[in-house]
This record gives C-alpha cells, sequence and structure tokens, in this order.
C-alpha cells in the first residue's frame, strides 16, 4: 500500500496524470484497508488482464487464473472475519 500511496504522491508532485483510484489525495480520505484494496486490484486490474490475456491467446493462464481466484477468496475471508489489516507479504 505504502508503494501505491509513495507513487501516487510523486506523480502529483510531478503534474504526471495518476489513473482512476491510485490517488490517496485524491479521495479525501485514507486509503482502504490493504484486504480491501487487494479485492479491488484484483478483481479490477489483475483478473481482466489475464483474461485478456488468456482469451487472445497469449499464454496458457489457467494456472494463474486458478492462483489469482484463491488469493482473492483469501482476501475475502480476511474481510469476512472482520479483520481490519492483514500482514503484507
Amino acid at each position: 500500500m505504502k508503494e501505491f500511496q509513495l507513487q501516487s504522491d510523486k506523480e502529483l508532485e510531478e503534474n504526471v496524470d495518476i489513473l482512476d483510484g491510485m490517488s490517496f489525495k485524491s479521495w479525501g480520505k485514507a486509503p482502504p484497508a490493504l484486504p480491501q484494496f487487494q479485492i479491488g486490484f484484483i478483481t479490477h486490474v489483475v483478473v481482466p488482464l489475464y483474461i485478456t490475456s488468456a482469451s487472445a491467446g497469449l499464454a496458457d493462464m489457467t494456472r494463474p487464473l486458478t492462483n489469482l481466484r484463491d488469493n482473492l477468496a483469501k482476501w475475502q475471508a480476511v474481510v469476512a472475519a472482520g479483520k481490519e489489516e492483514e500482514e503484507e507479504e
């Protein structure tokens, strides 16, 4: 999380366009907890990228998609258990 925050701060200072949702300062509130951030990133960035790669025949994405779904389920379980934070790996 800190890496994304530092990157968006640097891009703001340099007047570089920032992807929607990546500018912590523009949110007007604290960034989401790590589990919610991971779920959003996986759902809205990684899954579409993997599916597009698979559809285009760029790579066999069967195993990566399985691993990704397992990872997503882990983060969803963290949220369901009501844990605020999970250690970064």
